[in-house]
């Protein structure tokens, strides 16, 4: 047994050099062949969303940026929009351009000493390097604006360099090198975009399947307010009377719910409340439907 005890010990401390020789040539590896890179993150943007029918629409981002030597490497950043064409019944207008410049001379030191500065781009302009008019692009196409750094050393990075570290959008360190804004279609009325037919995608609450098919209606009383009738819900007592109202609120398709009645299950009654977003481009709805004291469920819609 000891003799046994005795080949374990030394086989124990053989491993354990071993291991660390190899954490030693692997750490040798990573230190000589690990290359220090640069970025430019996100820290504001206006102009999200974007309306398609509206030229002068802007899409404004400030960037800082950030390299291992004291921020002293950039030359340039070249900007460039990839657009997709997701509509191409008359073609497929889906390309790629160069849009702008800013040299090392358009940042600043901000406030922590990091190199910032802006970069704004129009609608109208992006259309017109594209060579679209106004009204050609749709809602349901995707508009990037993408960019490459150039570094005084000769390097470059851009989108394909971004490693999941540094290309996840939210956290600080953040520099996915592009941005892709949502689109809206300007809205005056609900009728017809937010009446008629729609597909359920997703109910959380669970009143109704995937692929069940509710009816919108528009109320009379209001042009930017439609209703989801309840004429078709199985569960409650009060289907024919009952239906929740949905306002936009705003031009980017922000929307608030309420019920005209409370829903009862049985002898249990709910007063609906909500808020959300509407596609206004394409009809896609997205709430989430306070169901009382039972809290927030979510139900996304489809136009049929």
């Amino acid at each position: 047994m000891k003799t046994i005890i005795k080949l374990a010990s030394i086989l124990s401390v053989f491993i354990l050099v071993l291991s660390c020789q190899e954490d030693e040539t692997t750490l040798r590896r990573v230190t000589d062949e690990t290359t220090n890179g640069a970025w430019l993150r996100i820290t504001n943007v206006e102009g999200s969303v974007l309306d398609v029918n509206d030229p002068n629409s802007l899409l404004a981002l400030e960037l800082e940026y950030q390299d291992s030597e004291g921020s002293s490497l950039l030359d340039k950043v070249e900007f460039s929009i990839i657009f997709t064409d997701k509509n191409t019944s008359n073609g497929d207008d889906s390309g790629t351009v160069m849009v702008g410049t800013l040299n090392s001379t358009d940042f600043t030191p901000s406030k922590w000493s990091l190199p910032i500065s802006s970069y704004t781009l129009r609608l109208g302009d992006a259309l017109d390097l594209l060579g679209m008019e106004v009204g050609e692009m749709k809602g349901s196409d995707v508009l990037t604006l993408s960019w490459e750094l150039y570094l005084k050393d000769g390097r470059t990075f851009n989108s394909d360099d971004a490693n999941s570290n540094i290309g996840a959008v939210g956290a600080y360190y953040s520099s996915p090198y592009r941005y892709t804004p949502a689109f809206k279609c300007g809205l005056s009325n609900v009728d017809p975009l937010f009446i008629g037919d729609f597909e359920v995608t997703y109910d959380e609450w669970a009143d109704y399947a995937e692929g069940d098919v509710l009816s919108l209606v528009k109320d009379p009383s209001d042009p930017m307010t439609f209703m989801i009738s309840n004429k078709d819900n199985p569960y409650i007592t009060n289907p024919n009377t009952s239906f929740i109202k949905i306002t936009v609120v705003d031009s980017d398709g922000n929307v608030t719910l309420s019920g005209n009645e409370d829903m009862c299950y049985g002898s249990t009654c709910v007063t609906i409340s909500g808020t959300g977003s509407v596609n206004t481009c394409t009809g896609d709805i997205s709430v989430d439907v306070i169901f009382g004291a039972y809290g927030a469920w979510r139900l996304t819609l489809k136009k049929l």
